[in-house]
This record gives structure tokens, C-alpha cells and sequence, in this order.
């Protein structure tokens, strides 16, 4: 909803959170805020479908190689057996861009 890091004392705001529904969301420039000064960064659309990582992945620095945009599910509703190929793909893309994932978080 806003270019550049979410505070400890804005994240603690409710007038902050309370603003979401109504607020334009400003993705293309929290993205640019986050991705041009670093290296490395892998950007996890984990919704349905990959329209923001469609957006995601014509930002200079995913397309320069510096950053990358990975899609846990299939682009199109599919059955299970379709998500948990794409979930698996998506976590080994994960891992060989230098991400560190624990066995089975909160279980």
C-alpha cells in the first residue's frame, strides 16, 4: 500500500491495517522500493494464480537475473495432484536461489 519497509510502529497502527480495503494498493512501487537496492531477493507469490508475479517479473533487476519471482501454485486451477507438483517445483526453485527452508514449519 506504500514504497518502502513496513515499521514496527506502523505495523503496530490500526488506522494502518483499517485503510487496506479502501487504499490503492501501490505495488509497482513497494516492489521497486524493495528489489533495486539489493541482491538476491526471491519474491514467493503463494495466492492463486501469478498476476503480481507476472508484474513482478518485468521489474529490471528479476530480468536482469539480481532478483527472482518464484509462483507456488500453477497459473490455472488444476487438481491436486497439479498443485503439489507446482508447490514441490516452486520450493526447489526456492532452495536453488540460496533460501534456507526448515522441514515442516508450525507442526
Amino acid at each position: 500500500y506504500r514504497p518502502g519497509a513496513v515499521t514496527g510502529r506502523l505495523a503496530a497502527d490500526p488506522s494502518y491495517w483499517a485503510g487496506h480495503p479502501v487504499e490503492t494498493v501501490r505495488f509497482w512501487p513497494a516492489l521497486d522500493a524493495m528489489l533495486r537496492s539489493r541482491t538476491g531477493v526471491v519474491c514467493l507469490e503463494t495466492g492463486p494464480g501469478q498476476g503480481l508475479s507476472t508484474v513482478a517479473r518485468r521489474h529490471p533487476t528479476v530480468r536482469s537475473g539480481r532478483n527472482a519471482v518464484v509462483s507456488l501454485l500453477p497459473p490455472r486451477a488444476g487438481t491436486a495432484e497439479m498443485d503439489r507438483t507446482s508447490v514441490a517445483a516452486a520450493l526447489t526453485a526456492v532452495r536453488e536461489r540460496g533460501a534456507v527452508l526448515s522441514g515442516r514449519p508450525g507442526r
